[in-house]
């Protein structure tokens, strides 16, 4: 006989927390990679990142998370060093505060952002490697290619822009 919304308030606090990192991370790298593996089409780097992207997709969350911890674990138990932690939202009950609190928090995050970044990461990189060499062979890139601008320009300004809008909807 007792409300459920302060447990329910607190719980949804921390999954928004990680959720936004974790997508903020993964988006910024997934166009990244993608833009990157479409400009070296047929690169070492871009089949580097078809098959890094390839694993991502193939690997569940929940095993990615477990081998995560387990070589955490495996690193604390070798060299007693812990760069991050496997549970827990913050090492004590008082984290401390300012960049100390921070750093606490990041080292607590690190390992469920990393595992939830892979899936999204391979997602993002091959749509817009794929969005973003489609607009390339497109006629309006060649038209500016034609009237002399400089690459990047025309790869920023006029590619990048439109390869966004699949993404987006993404």
């Amino acid at each position: 006989n007792r409300p459920v919304f302060p447990d329910i308030k607190s719980a949804l606090a921390n999954t928004l927390v990680l959720g936004i990192v974790a997508t903020g991370i993964a988006i910024i790298l997934g166009v990244g990679i993608g833009l990157v593996s479409a400009m070296r089409q047929y690169s070492l780097f871009d089949y580097t990142a078809t098959t890094v992207s390839f694993i991502g997709f193939a690997t569940p969350v929940f095993w990615l998370a477990l081998m995560l911890q387990v070589l955490m674990v495996q690193i604390y138990l070798k060299w007693n060093v812990r760069i991050f932690y496997t549970s827990g939202l913050s090492s004590s009950v008082n984290a401390g505060h300012g960049f100390h609190f921070l750093l606490d928090r990041v080292q607590h995050l690190a390992l469920p952002v990393i595992a939830l970044c892979a899936l999204s990461t391979a997602t993002y990189s091959r749509f817009m490697r794929a969005s973003m060499l489609e607009v390339l062979n497109s006629d309006y890139v060649r038209t500016a290619r034609a009237k002399g601008m400089i690459e990047r320009r025309v790869v920023m300004r006029h590619a990048f822009r439109n390869a966004l809008i699949p993404l987006i909807t993404v």
